[in-house]
């Protein structure tokens, strides 16, 4: 759906304002939160390295000194952030995550994109899409295969048809032009049959809308 329906697309850029109950993020949290992480990562890098101390040189008196002044420092660093991450921890432990919107600060406050009109055009893509699904188990019983059902279908959207007006039958006949192979108008005609059972009135109108495959003929009324 979102690579044919566009279901994620923006349909406009209007923006809501947000009740002031809505829960949201604490800022002060978000901060806390992040100094920890970066202390945490800062740990973990001090850890490895004092791990990745080793004596190579010879036992020599100012060998040995020299590699335990290194791990020494190291250590203390290490020892120093595990101090500070301790810290942060209970400093944030006593933030509220979560505050109502109405408490931001004006700086912080924002708003959310118009929700209405997203919804009532993406439950038109749904119905969209779910008639298409339908129309593909229908092609179930063609020779197309599943991963070509849609493809077909898309083909069809952009087929050109006659629209044929018969006041007196209360019809309209939506005359489908012939497609390239004789696959693919039967499976074209199977769609139709099962259209034409559904007996279905044109919107507005109280014309019986029937599919019909074939070159267009001279009818009495003119075509829309």
């Amino acid at each position: 759906m979102r690579q044919h329906y566009n279901l994620d697309r923006l349909v406009d850029y209007s923006l809501d304002e947000i009740p002031d109950t809505t829960m949201v993020i604490n800022p002060a949290y978000r901060a806390a939160d992040g100094l920890v992480r970066k202390l945490v990562a800062k740990h973990s890098r001090a850890l490895a390295q004092f791990a990745s101390l080793h004596l190579d040189e010879s036992i020599e008196p100012e060998h040995v000194a020299t590699y335990e002044l290194k791990k020494s420092k190291s250590l203390e660093a290490v020892q120093g952030l595990e101090g500070e991450i301790i810290k942060e921890k209970q400093a944030r432990k006593e933030i509220k995550k979560h505050i109502p919107i109405k408490q931001l600060p004006e700086e912080e406050r924002f708003k959310r994109l118009a929700q209405p009109r997203k919804h009532f055009l993406d439950t038109i893509k749904m119905i969209a899409y779910r008639a298409e699904t339908a129309m593909a188990n229908i092609l179930q019983q063609t020779k197309l295969k599943p991963d070509e059902q849609r493809g077909f279908l898309r083909s069809i959207y952009q087929l050109e048809a006659d629209l044929i007006p018969n006041y007196d039958e209360k019809t309209l006949t939506i005359n489908l032009h012939h497609l390239a192979n004789h696959a693919s108008d039967k499976a074209l005609q199977i769609l139709c049959d099962e259209f034409n059972e559904t007996n279905t009135i044109f919107p507005g109108s109280s014309l019986k809308v029937i599919y019909k495959l074939g070159s267009f003929e001279n009818h009495r009324d003119p075509v829309l």
